[in-house]
């Protein structure tokens, strides 16, 4: 009660670094819909804004490696465990 699992995070390395990191996670499902109870990962960038232009896409605060994290109702462990794995991969493809 009183709040929510809903939070954003900025990739350094922009869409390489964020496309590494989302399609290394094994848990979170692969949706532009943050609702349910499962775990999700979107980038805006290339989903939910996707018509927008670079300019448009900075005029409006959504860095190239923007994630949106809408966090379930799975394992604690398990999901810091496959965000880590994840943040790995982003790092390497930076």
């Amino acid at each position: 009660s009183g709040g929510g699992g809903m939070l954003a995070v900025e990739l350094a390395g922009g869409a390489p670094a964020a496309r590494a990191f989302v399609d290394t996670l094994r848990i979170p499902e692969r949706t532009a819909s943050l609702g349910g109870i499962h775990t999700i990962v979107v980038h805006p960038p290339s989903t939910t804004h996707r018509q927008l232009t670079a300019a448009e896409l900075a005029a409006a605060g959504i860095a190239p490696g923007l994630l949106r994290v809408s966090v379930g109702l799975e394992d604690p462990d398990d999901l810091a465990a496959d965000m880590a794995q994840a943040l790995e991969a982003a790092r390497v493809a930076r």
